[in-house]
């Protein structure tokens, strides 16, 4: 599956120059490569993934590669899309399938003026319409081409391609002009219209069977109906799912299995599970936290039917405004695939650290728990970021993940990744673009010379704590293989993994140039045991990578395992007050607050129900005071307090795996949680230990208790919680204030629960901050 490249054009440099006008060893560094300090690598790994075979495929027209695999007899099978005037691959004559057509004109090279108002060049992309199917089958060791076909001229491109079992092709891409044309014997297929969809680039699009050699097309299937880019893979016993206009699954002889409408359309976040037809949904949607607007990334995990079944992530803005939550670096899920178990991997941009990408998709106060390559922004600026998170397919918890980045001048710079796969053995293989500072691998294919940004492929281990191959790829992307070809959501690689000889080996796959000029530094395009040694001619040539996964490494005992659901008691919230910076305030004492409704204008007020075996997931929920005014007078707290939390977060879906899931009784019909509580104790402290890190710590905790009582689902409950306070120093324009929690631990029968957890312990924390009155309103000027 693919993602979208976000770079902005001030973070790298165009990596798509189709002619260099700097000849090659008459240069200078540029001074952004000179400040960007001595370049990093990563240190050698047991299980490094080694390349093959890296070379350009192509002649003196335009052309690039979008798919391809591994034939049971270990040959290679490449495919891509021609523009003409000709087809002229190295050493083999290309046959036509079907009725050929009247060869198109030269494509002539294209510029768009970038932000800086210099001319850059435009890269040809998937929806030309002079574009035109090809297949070539190499040797095992590709240093010949066994066989080529393509479609008639100006009949279809390919924006993806797989080989199946038996050896069979399975092409997709956009139907061309002169389809019906070409003489192919093809069934149109009726679509279910999409109500959500108003535009895409294209509006019709193909999916094809070729014999495993190349002899004849088996069957065509069309549909019509908008769609992005349509994508091709491999399902289980023997189907083939194609991705258009909607979700298609086809038997091995064309027969139509099923056909799910996927609402807003099928794209990169769109993913089917190869276990059980479920389809992961990726995106981002605009949801203001109260104080400014966030980015908020879903996973949305459909019924093969297109049904919620799980909403994952997907935070909302006013929860992640919450002061003790904060993770609100505008993030977006941009590429969803499975891999052969099922297992879920996505790839999710960040402009920030406090990302809510570090935490697990059910339980936002919970670490993914590994610590990946151990990147991290700190220092950064806002930039872009990426995450790569693998997820399990039962209890959906993280399983692998990393933060990925470049470094610059000591600090976290920007990368993107355009492109994602997994590969049978687990390996984490990606693709994109990146600011100067990438962190390559010693076993690079780039020139040694080459600068460390621009385009890279990269391939990790299969819980992101390695990486096996890290390389810059000058001179690739000379062509948009998919996506939004005006828009920035382009990909300008594919990779497809599979076994060749009984070893895992990865293809990497796209269109090139000769060279790339790159932070004003070119180099040639990487190549290493070539087909073909040297570029053809035209915008672009085909470029393929083959890589070998097959070296294994020892299982590391260091490996860190999922962080586990700890007990939610009030020692969990240690209050020992921070030591004051030099220069800090002193809090106000007596700091005298009141609980408002209408003030601050956003969401103060929160509840956190978790049972005591961690066997589901927590429920959160959050909401607004009611009434109540709180002192803090030399270390005592004396008021009271009535506050309401009414908004369940991630209540969409089946919600049997959630605590309070069993009073849930719809998608809008939700609990409601409330709490009154006064009467607070004199001050105690306690001294708790608790683990972190594996090692033992110990804390001071100071609290009182109160008495109150707790309303769920019109039930009220007696309480008697304990109660942490501290001062909190106030800040985007916040006042001081104080941070209150209400811990207490109640039988899941006496909030009404049924099911396993009636006879269970449920913990609860009601957390809130209250603030001195608003302000009064200057008075009206008469």
């Amino acid at each position: 599956m693919r993602s979208l490249q976000l770079l902005a054009p001030a973070l790298l440099a165009p990596a798509l120059a189709l002619i260099s006008i700097v000849p090659i060893g008459a240069q200078e560094r540029s001074e952004k490569a000179i400040a960007g300090g001595k370049p990093q690598f990563w240190p050698a790994v047991p299980d490094q993934a080694a390349v093959l075979s890296a070379s350009f495929l192509g002649g003196p027209g335009c052309e690039w590669l979008a798919g391809g695999g591994f034939q049971p007899d270990g040959s290679v099978v490449v495919a891509g899309t021609a523009l003409g005037p000709t087809l002229e691959l190295p050493g083999v004559k290309t046959a036509v399938l079907g009725t050929d057509q009247a060869a198109p004109p030269a494509v002539a090279a294209k510029t768009k003026k970038n932000k800086d108002g210099k001319d850059e060049p435009v890269p040809p992309d998937w929806t030309h319409p002079q574009g035109t199917a090809f297949v070539a089958r190499l040797d095992p060791e590709a240093k010949q081409i066994l066989a080529a076909v393509r479609l008639p001229w100006s009949s279809g491109g390919v924006t993806g391609a797989t080989v199946d079992a038996a050896g069979d092709i399975y092409l997709t891409g956009p139907a061309g002009p002169a389809f019906d044309q070409a003489g192919l014997a093809q069934k149109e297929d009726p679509v279910s219209p999409d109500a959500t969809r108003k535009s895409a680039p294209v509006q019709r699009t193909y999916l094809a069977k070729i014999a495993k050699d190349l002899s004849k097309v088996l069957w065509i299937r069309s549909t019509r109906g908008l769609s992005d880019a349509p994508t091709v893979r491999l399902g289980k016993a023997g189907t083939v799912v194609y991705g258009a206009q909607d979700l298609r699954v086809y038997a091995a002889d064309g027969a139509l299995v099923t056909a799910t409408v996927v609402p807003g359309g099928v794209n990169e976040t769109t993913s089917v599970s190869p276990i059980d037809g479920m389809v992961a949904r990726g995106g981002e949607h605009h949801w203001p936290t109260g104080r400014e607007p966030w980015r908020c990334p879903y996973l949305h995990l459909l019924k093969p039917d297109g049904t919620l079944f799980r909403q994952l992530y997907e935070w909302p803005g006013p929860h992640m405004g919450l002061e003790n939550c904060r993770l609100i670096s505008d993030s977006a899920i941009r590429a969803v695939t499975h891999d052969k178990d099922g297992n879920i991997l996505i790839y999710a941009w960040s402009d920030g650290g406090n990302s809510c990408m570090l935490n697990q998709p059910t339980d936002v106060r919970r670490r993914a728990g590994f610590p990946g390559l151990g990147l991290n922004a700190a220092g950064a600026h806002a930039t872009s970021f990426a995450y790569l998170v693998r997820i399990e397919p039962k209890d959906f918890q993280i399983v692998g993940w990393t933060f990925w980045c470049t470094k610059y001048g000591g600090r976290a710079n920007g990368i993107g990744i355009d492109c994602i796969a997994l590969a049978d053995d687990g390996a984490v293989c990606i693709t994109g673009g990146a600011a100067w500072g990438l962190i390559q691998t010693e076993n690079r294919i780039a020139a040694k010379d080459a600068e460390p940004a621009g385009r890279y492929l990269a391939v990790l281990s299969a819980d992101m704590s390695r990486a096996r191959l890290v390389s810059a790829l000058p001179g690739t992307g000379a062509a948009i293989l998919d996506g939004d070809p005006v828009g920035s959501g382009k990909s300008l690689c594919h990779i497809a993994t599979g076994s060749q000889g009984g070893k895992n080996r990865a293809l990497f796959l796209c269109g090139a140039a000769k060279e790339d000029d790159v932070y004003g530094w070119v180099s040639p395009t990487p190549l290493t045991r070539p087909l073909q040694g040297s570029f053809a001619g035209g915008l672009s040539d085909g470029w393929l990578a083959i890589v070998d996964l097959s070296a294994k490494a020892p299982i590391d005992a260091t490996d860190e395992a999922p962080s586990q659901r700890l007990r939610l008691t009030y020692q969990r919230d240690a209050v020992t007050p921070a030591k004051p910076k030099a220069g800090d305030a002193a809090p106000p004492d007596p700091l005298v607050t009141e609980l408002s409704p209408t003030y601050p204008k956003f969401v103060t007020i929160d509840a956190e129900l978790r049972d005591a075996k961690n066997a589901y997931w927590p429920s959160f929920l959050y909401g607004r005071p009611i009434s109540g005014n709180l002192t803090l007078a030399g270390g005592k707290l004396d008021g009271d307090a009535s506050v309401v939390c009414d908004l369940p977060v991630q209540p969409k879906g089946a919600q049997d795996r959630r605590v309070l899931g069993s009073l849930a009784k719809s998608d809008t019909d939700f609990t409601k949680l409330a709490l009154v509580v006064s009467g607070f104790s004199p001050p105690v402290s306690e001294e708790v230990t608790t683990t972190e890190k594996g090692k033992p710590k110990t804390q001071t905790v100071t609290f009182c208790t109160a008495k109150g009582t707790v309303t769920l689902a019109g039930k009220a409950i007696a309480v008697t919680p304990k109660v942490t306070f501290r001062h909190h120093a106030g800040r985007d324009g916040a006042p001081n204030g104080l941070r209150v929690s209400c811990w207490m631990t109640l039988r899941g029968q006496d909030l009404g629960l049924t099911g396993p957890l009636a006879g269970e312990d449920i913990d609860l924390k009601i957390s809130w901050i209250s603030y001195p009155p608003a302000p009064k309103a200057p008075p009206k000027k008469k």
